[in-house]
């Protein structure tokens, strides 16, 4: 009887050399054969010989971690653009030279494209008095003006103004702006928890008060070196009884006024000193008013940074929307972004997401509505990983669903569409911006660091900047065409006409 022992074993160490050559090309085969032993008999000899080796299964198991290679590889291209600093950005501010890591989906409708009427308004910010203002709305991932503040510098830099927009009278986010910002502690509603039973929020979807039978209040701020502004406005309405608020400056009163009682929005500057940096607001009632913000203004473009912590946007369809138009109607918004998604990404219990494009749809028709002139963004969700049974760290199921739901909805009302996911690299991708020195993403996996933010927002900006200059290129030949003159109908063309 012959004795197949050496051909086995011979079979066996192949396989293995076979392993070691895969290993080299695929680093995942190195190190997940190194986990596996099986215990092989040779002959009727009494000793195991232990090899490292993995079954059929294990042995292919690494074929879909190319999409993780794929993540890898986007996460690099979009690295090696040199600079990596939003001071210099490799988008040069003066004209767009190359293209965006991904495009923007912006569709057109009869002759007009999604993003038109805010590139329309860029084309001519020299001639509108108030800044081209775009409200950037977004849960914790851009809480504390995070991304915003990227996404502001590119725009001001290329089409003038400064400034940071709106700030909220609190937030639990600590704000890159401010060195000091205390304030009273004020009642908080919102449209997502503790809600003001009229539906009037501000457009951040927030409304602050005193406290109960506090006649007080102050809000202090000092600003961060870098951080300027022109004017600034303090944001109020709903007050029953007259008001008073007094402004100090360095310990020194600069002026009192007495505001009178106004049941709608209000927008009241705030006289300080030339180039004041910090300053206390003090604020006395008998009975509270609205409190819903303040301004720091400079013209040019600037990005209001509306964001609630856990929100996923729907709440927003809460706000009366007759209460929002006023607002909008002291303002001068030209782009909307919507930023959610990453809140509802772990209910992975949930198989459909047909409600949340219905929510989104209807949250894009109603800022279409209430802003016919201006244009809606839609941002994807972007990556987020959780741990599995087995201790492994991988893409939620949910996010490619909620992205496919977040797209259709944008694709319904025919609005643009930002795929976040793709620009991070898709599934896996949030796994490798974890792992960068500096890191991009924290280690819940799911939010982007400083580093992670300015990123994004580069490529943001840059994608905006791509569509904007074929819009400019649309402008330039249409207005050519009309200045064409039209050749004369000659008399057998006259004669051809029935």
């Amino acid at each position: 009887m012959k004795n197949y022992a050496p051909r086995a074993l011979a079979g066996i160490l192949l396989a293995q050399v076979l392993l070691l050559l895969l290993g080299g090309f695929y680093p995942d085969i190195k190190e997940w054969q190194s986990q596996y032993v099986t215990e092989v008999q040779v002959g009727a000899h009494p000793m195991d010989l232990r090899l490292k080796f993995q079954t059929t299964e294990q042995m292919f198991a690494w074929l879909p971690r190319q999409q993780q290679m794929a993540a890898r590889k986007q996460l690099g291209n979009l690295l090696k653009k040199k600079p990596f600093d939003p001071l210099r950005p490799d988008v040069d501010p003066n004209g767009v030279g190359g293209e965006a890591a991904a495009k923007i989906y912006n569709p057109v409708d009869g002759d007009r494209h999604a993003l038109d009427n805010f590139f329309l308004a860029l084309h001519h910010l020299r001639q509108q008095p108030q800044p081209l203002r775009i409200s950037h709305y977004g849960d914790s991932q851009i809480e504390g003006d995070r991304m915003s503040v990227f996404l502001r510098y590119f725009f001001q830099q290329k089409f003038g103004g400064y400034g940071i927009g709106y700030v909220p009278m609190t937030e639990p986010a600590t704000s890159q702006n401010f060195l000091v910002r205390e304030h009273t502690d004020f009642v908080r509603y919102s449209v997502f928890h503790n809600h003001v039973k009229d539906g009037r929020y501000h457009l951040s979807g927030n409304v602050w008060r005193l406290p109960k039978d506090q006649e007080e209040g102050f809000y202090t701020f000092k600003l961060a070196p870098g951080v300027g502004y022109g004017q600034l406005k303090l944001l109020w309405g709903n007050a029953a009884l007259p008001w008073e608020m007094s402004v100090r400056v360095q310990d020194s009163l600069v002026y009192t006024d007495t505001l009178w009682a106004a049941e709608g929005f209000q927008m009241t500057p705030v006289r300080l000193p030339s180039g004041a940096r910090e300053a206390t607001l003090t604020f006395r009632c008998r009975q509270s008013p609205d409190f819903y913000g303040l301004l720091f203004d400079g013209g040019g473009v600037t990005v209001d940074n509306y964001a609630i912590r856990g929100h996923a946007g729907n709440g927003l369809l809460t706000i009366n929307s007759s209460f929002m138009q006023t607002q909008y109607a002291q303002l001068n918004t030209k782009l909307v972004i919507l930023q959610y998604g990453g809140n509802v990404v772990p209910y992975t219990d949930v198989k459909d997401f047909g409600w949340l494009e219905q929510a989104n749809y209807n949250l894009i028709r109603k800022f279409q509505a209430l802003l016919p002139q201006a244009s809606v963004l839609v941002i994807g969700v972007g990556d987020a990983a959780y741990k599995d049974e087995d201790g492994n760290w991988d893409t939620y199921p949910t996010v490619p669903l909620i992205r496919n739901a977040q797209k259709r909805a944008a694709s319904r009302a025919k609005a643009a569409f930002w795929d976040l996911w793709m620009v991070m690299g898709g599934q896996g991708a949030i796994l490798e911006w974890v792992k960068q020195e500096p890191p991009l993403a924290g280690e819940d996996y799911a939010h982007l660091t400083w580093h992670g933010q300015k990123l994004i927002a580069r490529e943001l900006f840059g994608a905006l900047m791509v569509e904007y200059e074929a819009f400019e290129r649309r402008l330039a030949a249409t207005a050519q065409r009309k200045k064409s003159p039209q050749p004369p109908v000659t008399a057998t063309a006259q004669a051809q006409k029935p």
